[in-house]
Order: C-alpha cells, then structure tokens, then sequence
C-alpha cells in the first residue's frame, strides 16, 4: 500500500486506461468499501474532483426529490418550475456546504494535528465518498446509514490523505459535525 498521496498518484493514474463516468463511480465504490489504496489514488487524480462534484449533485437532486415526495401531501404539487428553481438552488448549495465542511476540518487537522496533505485531496476523495449518502433517500434508517458511513470513510480518508491518526480524526470529525450541526440550528 502506498505510503502517501503522491507515491500513490505516481504508482496508478499516469498512463493508465482513459477514465470516465463509470471509472470514477467504482472509485467511488472501492472508497465506499474503505479501500485505501482506492483513497490515496483518487486523492492524486486530479479528474476526480469533477467526478466527486457530480456524485454530490446526484445526492443533492435525490435528496430534494426524495423530500418532495415525502412532505407535499399538504401543500400540492410543486409544478416543474418550481422544481427547476429548487435543484438550482439545492445542487450549488449542497456543493458549497461540503467543501466549506471538509475545509473547515481540513484547516483545524492542520492547525491542531499538523495533517500533512492538501484540501483539494481530500475533497477529490470525500466528494466521491458522497456516493454513500444516496441512501439517505431510504426513509429513517438511509440517512443515519448514510452518515455513519460517511463519517467513517472521513476518518480512514483524514488518516490516508492528511496523516492524522483516526483517534484524532474522529475527535475532529465530531466536534466539526457538532459545531456545523449548531450552526444549523441557529440559522435555521
């Protein structure tokens, strides 16, 4: 296995197969699957991170269609441009909020853990690793699966990606999910 990012990048992308849609969505698989050699090669890719937004995207638009479909029984249908405006707003929304999420943990690991690797990595790898939350369309238990998950791919990405130890990484991850969960709140 690699040891770092760049030793990764430079043992499998170059002069590799061309890679697609379908390329990046088993990347997004194996990351799923906490494969570590998946992280650290897709962390050195730089065509992942538009993959990873699309893989966002997805979620954002099943997220807010999943929503429509559960809480418009009083309020009638939404109409097509209503639906339009809505995926407008959602999709660029939900990107920013993860990438000012994974910035936010990504400045603290390196200000409080000196993590050693960049924020774009971790947002190629983290963005991908969104594909998890597609389960949150499965009402009750899909959202808290889906959190889980992701939680733990965040640890094993900080720990492959920014060298922070996963105990460190976990107390990191759950003061910044407690800190944007308040955020929520006070600004909901």
């Amino acid at each position: 296995m690699p040891d770092t990012v760049e030793s990764g990048f430079n043992a499998g992308i170059e002069g590799s197969a061309p890679a697609g849609a379908t390329h990046y969505l088993r990347e997004a698989v194996r990351i799923a699957r906490f494969d570590e050699e998946a992280i650290v090669r897709v962390a050195g890719d730089r065509k992942a991170l538009k993959y990873g937004a699309c893989v966002v995207a997805a979620a954002a638009v099943l997220s807010y269609l999943s929503e429509l479909l559960v809480d418009r029984s009083d309020d009638g249908p939404i109409g097509p441009l209503g639906l339009a405006i809505g995926l407008l707003v959602v999709v660029p929304l939900q990107l920013l909020v993860s990438a000012v999420h994974v910035g936010v943990i990504h400045a603290l690991g390196k200000l409080l853990l000196g993590a050693s690797g960049s924020y774009v990595s971790l947002l190629r790898v983290l963005w991908l690793a969104s594909i998890v939350s597609w389960l949150a369309v499965i009402p009750i238990v899909g959202p808290i699966a889906a959190g889980v998950w992701f939680l733990l791919i965040t640890l094993v990405t900080f720990e492959n990606v920014d060298g922070v130890e996963r105990l460190q990484a976990l107390v990191l991850v759950i003061g910044v999910a407690a800190l944007m969960l308040l955020l929520q709140t006070l600004l909901a």
